[in-house]
């Protein structure tokens, strides 16, 4: 049986890096992939990345075993926000 996990996530933007088994649960790192985010304040679209922190969450069990769904944070600055 062959399939995709990209098409089952169906996250837009979101590609699965790796795929982990450890310890009775599954990680899915993955990765954006477009360059830059939209500012949620003003809008602006920037590609400046400030840092990117990963983060944890819980998702929907696969066969029986936790998933945890390992998500790149990425935090920008605004240019219009700037000081």
């Amino acid at each position: 049986m062959d399939f995709n996990l990209n098409h089952l996530l169906n996250f837009p933007y979101v590609t699965i890096l790796s795929c982990q088994q450890q310890e009775g649960l599954v990680i899915l790192k993955l990765e954006f992939l477009n360059e830059g985010i939209s500012c949620p304040h003003c809008k602006t679209y920037t590609d400046n990345l400030h840092q990117i922190r990963p983060i944890l969450v819980r998702d929907l069990s696969i066969l029986g075993q936790p998933v945890y769904l390992k998500v790149p944070r990425r935090l920008s600055w605004s240019v219009k926000l700037a000081p």
